[in-house]
């Protein structure tokens, strides 16, 4: 997952080193230089007169711990979708006009150009 993940660390801390890098109007090396403590990045302030360190959150600092007891949604957004009331095969199999409400058949089907102009109103 860290591996995965690496880019995306990469991206962020360019981007913190250029934001630094342009409020302090200096370049990004020495933005990170600015803000490096020891391994990592940082920035000390102070709160009330106390001294608080305020480290930058890398991938490192990640625990990866297996799930004991996974549970998995049953439904998803996808899904959802996929069983809308609008769905073709649903409007289809329902062999019912939308437009007069016939039930005798034939039926074909037509795309509207939106859907809720072929909905009734209940």
């Amino acid at each position: 997952m860290k591996a995965s993940l690496d880019k995306l660390e990469l991206v962020m801390l360019r981007s913190l080193f250029a934001t630094v890098a342009c409020r302090r109007r200096s370049t990004r090396r020495q933005a990170e230089e600015y803000l490096k403590m020891g391994s990592d990045h940082g920035v000390t302030t102070l709160v009330r007169g106390e001294p608080r360190v305020h480290k930058v959150w890398k991938l490192k600092h990640l625990i990866v711990q297996a799930w004991g007891n996974p549970v998995v949604d049953a439904i998803t957004v996808g899904s959802r979708i996929a069983q809308s009331s609008n769905d073709l095969v649903t409007r289809l199999s329902a062999e019912e006009c939308e437009a007069c409400g016939d039930t005798d058949g034939p039926f074909e089907m037509h795309h509207p150009h939106r859907l809720k102009d072929k909905r009734r109103a209940n």
